[in-house]
């Protein structure tokens, strides 16, 4: 899969990149073609938001790049706190 192709399905957990709070949880609730229709779970300001797509226009070029996109990303996470301990185990022979 591509790295600039987003796959959300009904209910997973997505994180706003733009004007959120930092404790803000949302759950897809339906996907539209321009937007996406979300409920905030956990927040200062629950219920249901729309989420449109934005144009991003880039100012370093020399030339305008105006393109339209999400600011969001899946919100998943995975703590390996326990692969650290099983390589302090390791002692290599002199």
């Amino acid at each position: 899969m591509a790295p600039h192709i987003l796959m959300l399905k009904f209910g997973s957990p997505i994180l706003r990149l733009r004007k959120w709070c930092n404790e803000t949880r949302i759950s897809v609730n339906n996907l539209i073609p321009n937007a996406i229709e979300a409920i905030i779970i956990k927040g200062k300001c629950k219920g249901d938001v729309l989420i449109p797509r934005i144009p991003m226009i880039s100012t370093d070029l020399p030339f305008a790049f105006k393109r339209l996109q999400f600011p969001l990303h899946l919100a998943f996470s995975k703590t390996i706190n326990k692969a650290q301990w099983q390589l302090v185990a390791v002692t290599l022979p002199n």
